[in-house]
């Protein structure tokens, strides 16, 4: 399945009212689960953030701009798969959509691990990028997949 379709399965879910559960990888550097982000990036480490009350992610103003994503293409993501970068590590449950101050994309994710020690009581903000990156499966409700995308 193409890419774009894909995400577009996710959103229009998540767009209609329906949560999406995901299995992917959260073995790389960029999955920061006490920070409560993750990452697909191209140099780990150069970015925390936290949330406002409107759910928007604010970055640390020496931090701002300060991180480069990989760009996914169906073929990293077919090479991380087939080179065991990418394994099913977890599942999480996607809730909604957030965008940070500079309007980036990010998925919200409720996670089993539970609340203590984590910056956002149990979620995180999972980056458009990580998701297209590292995301192997997802599980739609039947009756989202009935509504037109």
């Amino acid at each position: 399945m193409p890419l774009s379709e894909f995400q577009d399965i996710i959103d229009k879910s998540l767009e209609n009212g329906y949560s999406v559960a995901i299995a992917c990888d959260l073995t790389e550097k960029g999955f920061l689960w006490k920070e409560g982000i993750a990452l697909a990036l191209d140099h780990p480490g150069k970015r925390k953030d936290s949330v406002n009350n409107n759910g928007m992610l604010i970055s640390n103003d020496s931090l701002k701009n300060s991180f480069d994503e990989v760009v996914v293409t169906s073929k990293i993501r077919q090479e991380a798969f087939d080179n065991y970068e990418t394994t099913d590590d977890h599942d999480f449950q996607i809730v909604g959509i957030a965008k940070d101050q500079n309007g980036k994309k990010f998925y919200v994710a409720k996670n089993s691990w539970g609340t203590e020690g984590t910056k956002y009581g149990g979620f995180i903000y999972i980056s458009e990028n990580y998701l297209l990156y590292k995301a192997l499966n997802v599980l739609i409700n039947k009756k989202a997949c009935l509504q037109k995308f």
